[in-house]
């Protein structure tokens, strides 16, 4: 079972990766630099919209690159290995990829063609699901993705609903949410993380944090808009590691990291995604990272 040594966030601000560890005594943060044009020690990439997930089998960054339609492996210490596609609406090319999601055998990846891709390690195309629109078999500027008991979760994020597929054929399973603020409902869903029984999805407009269950059934919510313990400005991003909930959200320019140990902080300017262990970066304009312990939101 992988286990999780850190909450990495990627910052635009400064070009970099910052991985965060979950132990209390641990050093705060490493830094892999990334840069827009080449440079010694630094990954080649493009400025803007950088998307994270972690590959469970060499601790591994995948970065989908949202400007440079492009997926980029990159080693744990900021190696670059390889690149998985290029821009285009062929199956195997992205524009503007955005949610990504690993098994290890399979990259999960959403992109503003609408659509849903399967891919092998090496960037081969396995499986494409879904065009624009609202209905079944439709998504509209999909951008978390999460994955939990065979099934692959989507934030359908302009249709305001998750979408269940199965993960093996990326066959439509069934859909959850809905435009409103009541519970169950969401106002912009983005990011998703997900325990083996329960998915997490960031409300972003709804300020605010939903639990469901592997079918989509609602279980719980937490969270409001402000700036308190347990309030939100702006969430977008979101990972579960190790039993704790980190969250990154729009409104400040810190990382909390309170759920193990004493309360820590460290300055993160402009961090846009974060990922924990092999769970989904998703698309986020953040600047922060708050943690809590996952079974203290639950009450």
């Amino acid at each position: 079972k992988p286990t999780c040594h850190g909450v990495h966030c990627c910052s635009a601000g400064r070009s970099l990766v910052r991985r965060t560890p979950t132990k209390p005594q641990a050093p705060m943060q490493r830094e892999l630099y990334l840069a827009s044009s080449p440079a010694a020690g630094a990954v080649q990439v493009h400025e803007h919209k950088r998307f994270l997930t972690v590959l469970p089998d060499d601790d591994s960054l995948a970065i989908a690159n949202n400007s440079g339609n492009n997926i980029q492996i990159i080693s744990a210490n900021g190696a670059l290995r390889r690149n998985l596609g290029s821009r285009g609406d062929a199956p195997g090319q992205f524009l503007g990829p955005a949610g990504l999601a690993c098994d290890g055998q399979a990259i999960y990846v959403t992109d503003w063609c609408h659509r849903v891709q399967k891919l092998k390690l090496d960037g081969t195309s396995v499986a494409t699901a879904c065009e624009y629109g609202s209905g079944e078999g439709q998504l509209c500027f999909p951008t978390g993705a999460a994955l939990a008991g065979g099934i692959l979760f989507v934030a359908d994020t302009l249709n305001n609903r998750v979408v269940r597929f199965e993960a093996e054929s990326l066959k439509w399973l069934s859909t959850f949410g809905g435009e409103g603020r009541a519970e169950g409902q969401f106002l912009g869903p983005c990011g998703l993380a997900s325990t083996e029984d329960e998915v997490f999805v960031v409300d972003g407009h709804g300020q605010r944090i939903q639990v469901f269950n592997l079918h989509g059934g609602f279980v719980r919510t937490f969270g409001s808009w402000g700036t308190e313990p347990g309030q939100f400005d702006g969430p977008r991003g979101i990972a579960v590691a190790n039993g704790h909930l980190y969250v990154a959200e729009l409104g400040t320019v810190l990382a909390r990291l309170t759920s193990l140990g004493p309360p820590r902080s460290g300055a993160v300017p402009w961090p846009r995604g974060r990922a924990a262990a092999y769970r989904c970066a998703t698309h986020a304009r953040t600047h922060a990272l708050k943690g809590w312990n996952a079974a203290a939101a639950a009450s």
